[in-house]
């Protein structure tokens, strides 16, 4: 269902309908999304969200976050052409500054500690070579 829902994604945004413009194509996903969210709210009240085991509506909310996230990516990136600080060559620790240190928005520490915690402990009892 996740790969699904980014090739839906995908397709859509290399599409070369005329029909289609930017901003149509950010709404759809954006409507998408959103519907993805509501219909993984309600399975969930039948079948819990459960991260862990990748529930089916663990698959739709969390896809219907990616697919608004993406449509708002989209529309502020290349539809609108803000590309100000969108480019792979940007200063991340900076953001990482501006986003955890003045806003207190993200604490990258604790999603580094919950991402690769697990991980930074397996490689800590290999032995030296």
């Amino acid at each position: 269902m996740y790969s699904t829902v980014r090739t839906f994604a995908g397709h859509l945004l290399i599409s070369g309908d005329k029909k289609l413009n930017g901003l149509k194509k950010a709404l759809i996903i954006m409507a998408a999304g959103i519907l993805s969210l509501a219909l993984g709210k309600l399975w969930s009240l039948s079948f819990p969200i459960i991260k862990n085991l990748w529930t089916s509506s663990f698959v739709l909310y969390a896809g219907g976050w990616s697919l608004i996230l993406l449509s708002l990516f989209y529309l502020v990136i290349d539809v609108w052409d803000l590309k100000s600080g969108a480019s792979p060559s940007c200063d991340w620790f900076e953001l990482h500054h501006h986003l955890h240190a003045e806003f207190g928005i993200i604490d990258f520490e604790q999603m580094g500690r919950y991402f690769f915690g697990g991980l930074a402990t397996s490689f800590q009892s290999l032995p030296d070579r």
